[in-house]
């Protein structure tokens, strides 16, 4: 009789361990749900990560590189070139080359995006804009600045780029200007090419134009450097609607990436990826 009792003990308690298993389930479920939401819940700092290499903190008004580990409790958004990619979270940052893995909040992957990379936290704001014609009118304006007369014509001009927006939120239009130029003459040696490249960063508003910042060729050792300017994007980091600036310099094979704030009508730069190198 002891037998059969423990037996019938038996397969109760079997019965019972099978209809808690839908239980155990959802509580595994839920906990690992809970911790996936808390690692991964918005973090209210500011990051803006560039080729996907090493992480900038915006804090107390200043960039710099940032080792906090509360950007990965930050959601991103993610561009490449100019084109959104998509949301994105960071699963991991790879403690020797700085080297930053995405991933989304459904997938057990990890994506290395193409460079040219742009990803701002999703408290940011990003800056939509088309770059515009280049026309004589602005050749004009760009010759009476740089005052290179050796750069004659619209044509001599490999790069251009017009951007314009109401950068500082006063209602009025500014135009932001980069323009580069790099000698293909012939007749000229290598120095003379190299020391006659040139590229600018200028600024228009209100008829006024304002100088931001040129890049003249110069030695590193034996090289002859020569910077060569590209907008990378437009934000608003504290959302106050005047915009920051991402410039590429592309001196190097690998560019370095200066940000730009408006004071005073023109824009500074604040911080650039060389620090740190």
């Amino acid at each position: 009789m002891n037998d059969i009792n423990e037996i019938n003990l038996e397969n109760n308690r079997k019965k019972n361990i099978k209809k808690n298993i839908p239980f155990i389930i959802i509580i595994i479920i839920i906990i690992v749900l809970t911790v996936i939401f808390f690692k991964m819940q918005s973090s209210n700092n500011v990051y803006i990560i560039l080729d996907n290499n090493r992480i900038i903190e915006y804090e107390n008004k200043k960039y710099k590189f940032t080792e906090k580990k509360d950007y990965e409790k930050s959601k991103y958004k993610v561009f490449y070139q100019n084109d959104y990619i998509g949301s994105y979270f960071i699963s991991k940052v790879d403690s020797f080359t700085g080297e930053v893995f995405f991933t989304s909040i459904n997938s057990e992957n990890y994506y290395i995006f193409d460079k040219p990379l742009l990803a701002i936290s999703d408290n940011v704001n990003y800056i939509e804009y088309q770059n515009e014609n280049f026309l004589e009118s602005d050749f004009t304006i760009f010759n009476d600045i740089s005052n290179k007369d050796y750069i004659k014509k619209l044509s001599d001009l490999i790069y251009t780029s017009k951007i314009t927006l109401d950068f500082d939120n006063d209602g009025t239009l500014e135009t932001i200007y980069i323009v580069t130029y790099e000698s293909i003459d012939d007749n000229e040696n290598d120095e003379i090419i190299n020391q006659n490249n040139y590229s600018v960063i200028f600024y228009v508003k209100n008829n006024q134009t304002y100088l931001i910042k040129e890049g003249i060729p110069y030695y590193e050792e034996e090289n002859i450097v020569f910077p060569n300017y590209r907008i990378r994007s437009i934000i608003d980091i504290n959302n106050d609607n005047i915009y920051e600036i991402i410039i590429a310099n592309m001196m190097y094979d690998e560019p370095i990436y200066e940000i730009y704030e408006l004071n005073n009508n023109k824009y500074e730069m604040v911080f650039s990826t060389t620090i740190g190198r």
